[in-house]
């Protein structure tokens, strides 16, 4: 834009027959300085030179003021001419043209061409003055954008380098944290429960029925502290490895996970329905456990149920895959669902219900992770049903995407 100015200082002169020309910037505070001169003269090393309320018969002032065009003759009587102007003049231009440069209704600067004689006809010249004119706001508008543009790109630039400064700390305390959780609160938990064991195993002849019915007690505690403790690992791992993502063919792990059920819960009786499970492209390890918890999820809530059917299914739709897990278990109230996929949430009795109340909230973070959606179908008494929706495409082509209308959408 400064290129742009002082070209068109150099081509007014040039075609009006001037012997002088400069562009005047004034800024919204009334701040005037040059910006482009031909030929050159010093430039003022800030745009706060000189104050245009203090020089009323300035020619900048004039033209800005009155938003027309204005003849000048110098010296005038009254002095008004900024002192760099009046250095770099000869006394042999004397007569002055000033154009006011108008940008969306507002004056942002002049146009100067000084002649040795008279100026050139006004209304021989109009539209060459006027497109002059036009040119020059354009270019003092266009450095103001410009110079507006770097500065943003400089506070950005700037903002994304405190934030990652500010994450990258973030990550290293929860690194800490993570591995104080694991190893110092695991630490006292395990010599709770060996202690525990070793006097049911070893003194129990010696122990009250009360004794041994706390002993038992107390190891059921640190059994579910370690599992809390263990699911808040995962979930904080979830939110920082790195994904490996592939083509993965999900019935290969549902079909592990579905066996695993089984064998860990000889005493239930289950029916499995599993269908076609199209391929999508995620981190097989932690698609893997979308499905472990969204099939435990099932399981657990079954258990009351005489025989529990768990459906698995997906489908293709608008070029994602779309996978459920269905249950004919307790179900639950869908007003109450939103609050489902937050730590610690739950809407039934860990009496009733066992857990930690971290599974669904770890499935939400890894399929928010991999652009994805989740949200589910339920009523109380009669089961529920979870959807997760997959890219099937390569990460450049993977997009955020809305959540789909079930009862409760929760978009990722």
């Amino acid at each position: 834009p400064v290129d742009v100015a002082a070209g068109i200082v150099r081509t007014a002169a040039d075609r009006l027959g001037g012997a002088r020309a400069w562009i005047i910037r004034v800024d919204p505070e009334g701040w005037a300085g040059i910006t482009a001169a031909h030929p050159d003269v010093p430039l003022t090393d800030s745009p706060e030179s000189w104050r245009i309320s203090e020089h009323p018969r300035a020619p900048t002032t004039l033209a800005i003021t009155n938003l027309a065009a204005v003849e000048y003759t110098f010296p005038d009587p009254s002095g008004e001419v900024a002192p760099w102007a009046m250095e770099s003049m000869d006394t042999d231009h004397r007569e002055c043209i000033a154009l006011p440069l108008i940008h969306r209704g507002s004056a942002i600067g002049a146009l100067h061409v000084w002649f040795e004689g008279s100026p050139p006809d006004f209304t021989e010249h109009g539209d060459l003055l006027a497109s002059f004119a036009l040119h020059a706001s354009a270019a003092l508008a266009n450095a103001d954008l410009h110079a507006h543009v770097q500065e943003t790109a400089f506070e950005l630039d700037r903002r994304v380098k405190e934030r990652t400064i500010e994450l990258e700390a973030a990550n290293h305390e929860l690194e800490a944290f993570s591995y104080s959780v694991s190893h110092d609160l695991r630490a006292p938990l395990r010599g709770i429960d060996g202690l525990s064991r070793l006097l049911l195993d070893e003194d129990q002849a010696t122990l009250s029925d009360q004794a041994r019915r706390y002993l038992s007690m107390i190891r059921c505690s640190v059994s579910e502290m370690d599992a809390l403790i263990h699911a808040l690992l995962d979930f904080s791992r979830t939110s920082r490895q790195d994904l490996h993502l592939k083509a993965v063919r999900p019935r290969d792990l549902v079909d592990g996970l579905v066996e695993r059920v089984r064998l860990t819960n000889r005493n239930r009786t289950f029916e499995f329905e599993i269908g076609d499970l199209p391929e999508c492209y995620a981190d097989p390890t932690l698609l893997k456990q979308v499905f472990a918890n969204l099939l435990s999820n099932a399981v657990k809530y079954t258990a009351h149920r005489s025989k529990a059917v768990i459906r698995i299914d997906g489908h293709v739709a608008d070029g994602d895959a779309i996978y459920w897990v269905k249950d004919n278990g307790v179900g639950f109230d869908p007003i109450q669902g939103q609050r489902i996929f937050g730590v610690f949430q739950r809407l039934h009795g860990a009496d009733e219900y066992p857990g930690t109340g971290v599974g669904l909230a770890t499935v939400f973070r890894i399929i928010q992770r991999h652009r994805g959606g989740i949200w589910f179908d339920a009523a109380p008494g009669e089961g529920a049903t979870f959807y997760v929706r997959l890219p099937i495409a390569s990460p450049s082509t993977m997009t955020d995407a809305g959540g789909q209308s079930a009862h409760n959408v929760t978009p990722i």
